[in-house]
């Protein structure tokens, strides 16, 4: 049995820190060049009746393992080290060290040409924290080549171009600016980067630049890399995608999750089908032999698996694992001929793969049945706004910024329970109505009789309820996080945005859904049906402002991307003008017909942000709320700001602002759930 040395490469690793310190030899990370040779006889067995061969690499788990494109070279990462055997003769070549920063490689991958090898290091900070970081080594000297600090999100992901020439690393930002995967150069010079979804696993198609994205919400993104844009999604799974495996023609692509399954994905139609279920638990270390034929996986139970990939079964253990030695990861030689699996025990298994012993008459699985939702429609056909109703409105100067101040505004009455202030004032209400809290919660949505009302349940559930509180029926996203919602004017249609960017359109009356919209892989932070119901806005975390039709689940237009992510975007009475509420202190105001930006109303006493942005119901005043619970009214026609009062705090910001139907009185709602009425001037 050998081992990588740990302690050793530690210690030359502190001597060699001593000397840079005395500036004798440059300082960098160190790699332990093993020169030894040496390994133990392989151990025969049959477990199985298949034949095995064990060997023993490391004391700790073995966390990933890979084979180089030409097949020679065999690699198992685990805690502080890599090792790379012959893959012929599965004898020890040599030890990459990880020690220099007490990494554990969770991922490894060859370049297409065998002149580079990547890896994911994962150090943990405590016992629930820890950071990652990209290494990219040149083989010829096993120099370091370049590395990808964490920045502001984990790395969970890294795959080769066709070329060998650029490296793709996908990070989990967990933010409102999203998710995305970055594209560098052999020079550690950042190309290009794509938002992406949160991403749980990554693999790439070499051969037609399309990377394959698994998330934690079980969906799998197709994204061209070419034309820089998502191709399409699928629901492919019921929980976090753990594994994500492709053959070599990438036809097939196999994948495993935290609930037991094994999805298959035929590319070619976006078809997905389940390949096994039992009652084993999550499903991980999925791999795909390069031809399609077989399938390994490992088990909750630590156990080895091989299946067959075109048929449902049978399914062969070919190792059954125990409390010390337990299946982790598993891979496929490139010509399919041997399979190895990495197991807790710092072990390698491996096996001769005989695709005859696994010839079966069961049926072949049902590529063409869907089983899972089929992927979101994409945008057809632009869709014009030329039709959109008309009328006289005042013409505004483009690109203008306004900051006036003027003086305030009359308070009626104030710190109404939110519950009564609806009661007390559906009357001069305007439907349908929606009011949120500062966390996105919706507090009272109603639809456009008033009758029915929303209500989010866990972040996931959507119930209408009627007049007597009774549940009428209940909405969910696919297992998506909820964050907005909105009622249709004209329709019995209700729509959500969840955190991954999709929206959902569904007859609020049936719960049918009539609508799966996915622009971008972005939280939806803003959505607003326009007073015709025949336009559909939604801002999202990383400044993009699309229109989409209801009726065709279509694009409309994308409009200039806000400077800021939205907390709000609001219509005109007309239709004619969106205005944008933004995290930047800003609102925006678009001209729809046109897709014209044509001003930005900047007020100077908001330091951190506009929660909401409003027009009154003849266009002349436009209300905006701050962060610091501060309301301003600005005319649209002088453009100067008329009116300007304190309503909250900065622990009690405006989150809602409503005119009357008259426009004679305007209510501000604030993150506590109580409203004030405000009395607005004559004009």
């Amino acid at each position: 049995m050998f081992k990588t040395g740990k302690n050793t490469g530690k210690a030359a690793l502190i001597a060699l820190s001593i000397l840079a310190t005395l500036g004798l030899i440059p300082a960098q990370p160190v790699l332990a060049d093993n020169t030894r040779t040496a390994t133990p006889a392989p151990v025969a067995s049959k477990p199985g009746g298949t034949s095995e061969t064990k060997i023993d690499v490391s004391d700790d788990p073995i966390l990933s393992v890979a084979y180089s494109s030409d097949g020679k070279i065999l690699a198992a990462g685990y805690k502080n080290g890599i090792s790379l055997l012959d893959a012929a003769k599965l004898t020890f070549i040599k030890a990459v060290d990880l020690s220099f920063s007490e990494n554990e490689a969770v991922d490894l991958v060859f370049s297409p040409d065998n002149k580079y090898l990547a890896a994911i290091g994962r150090h943990w900070d405590s016992s629930d924290s820890f950071t990652t970081t990209a290494y990219v080594w040149d083989m010829t000297d096993w120099s370091m080549s370049f590395t990808v600090k964490e920045g502001r999100g984990a790395i969970t992901g890294i795959a080769w171009n066709a070329n060998s020439n650029l490296l793709t690393v996908s990070r989990d930002k967990t933010d409102d600016n999203g998710n995305a995967v970055f594209v560098y150069s052999m020079d550690g010079a950042k190309q290009e980067s794509h938002e992406s979804p949160q991403v749980s696993r990554l693999s790439v198609n070499t051969a037609k630049d399309a990377l394959f994205l698994g998330s934690p919400d079980g969906f799998l993104y197709t994204y061209n890399a070419a034309a820089s844009q998502f191709r399409s999604r699928v629901k492919f799974h019921s929980s976090n995608i753990n594994s994500l495996a492709a053959e070599n023609s990438q036809a097939l692509l196999a994948a495993g999750d935290d609930d037991g399954n094994l999805m298959l994905l035929d590319t070619g139609n976006n078809y997905p089908f389940l390949l096994k279920e039992k009652n084993v638990g999550y499903k991980s270390g999925v791999s795909i032999a390069h031809d399609g034929y077989e399938i390994a996986y490992c088990t909750s139970k630590g156990n080895l698996a091989l299946s067959q990939a075109k048929v449902l079964e049978p399914m062969r253990t070919l190792y059954s694992g125990t409390d010390k030695e337990s299946c982790n990861v598993t891979t496929f030689s490139p010509d399919g001929a041997t399979l190895t699996a990495g197991f807790t025990d710092g072990a390698l298994r491996v096996y001769p793969i005989h695709a005859a012993d696994l010839e079966t008459s069961d049926p072949v699985a049902p590529f063409a049945a869907v089983v899972l939702p089929t992927l979101t429609p994409t945008a057809g056909t632009t869709i014009s706004l030329d039709k959109l109703p008309t009328q006289k409105v005042p013409e505004l100067s483009k690109d203008a910024i306004v900051d006036w101040n003027a003086d305030q505004v009359k308070v009626l009455k104030k710190g109404i329970n939110l519950e009564d202030f609806a009661s007390i004032y559906q009357s001069q209400i305007h439907y349908p109505l929606k009011i949120i809290g500062t966390s996105g919660n919706i507090l009272l949505a109603k639809d456009r009789t008033g009758n029915y009302r929303a209500e989010m349940v866990n972040d996931t559930i959507i119930n209408i309820l009627d007049q007597n509180r009774q549940i009428r029926v209940s909405l969910a996203a696919n297992g998506l996080k909820l964050t907005t919602l909105s009622f249709d004017p004209k329709a019995d249609r209700i729509a959500a945005g969840t955190t991954d960017g999709t929206i959902f359109i569904w007859n609020m009356q049936t719960g049918e859904k009539t609508c799966e919209i996915f622009d971008t892989p972005n939280r939806v932070r803003a959505l607003q049906f326009s007073n015709s119901g025949s336009i559909l806005a939604a801002g999202y975390g990383n400044m993009n402002l699309s229109l989409f039709s209801p009726d065709t689940c279509n694009r409309i237009i994308k409009l200039a991307d806000t400077t800021k992510p939205v907390n709000q975007i609001s219509f005109s009475t007309d239709d004619q003008y969106l205005v944008s509420a933004e995290t930047d202190t800003s609102a925006q105001i678009f001209k729809v017909p046109t897709q014209e930006l044509l001003f930005k109303l900047v007020p100077d006493f908001s330091r951190n942000g506009l929660y909401t942005a409003v027009y009154n119901p003849d266009q002349t005043l436009l209300a905006v709320g701050s962060y610091e619970g501060i309301l301003t009214i600005w005319n649209v026609n002088s453009r100067e700001v008329r009116l300007r009062l304190t309503v909250g705090s900065a622990d009690n910001p405006i989150t809602n602002l409503l005119f009357s139907s008259d426009g004679t009185k305007l209510f501000a709602c604030l993150k506590d759930k109580t409203c004030s009425v405000l009395g607005i001037q004559e004009k």
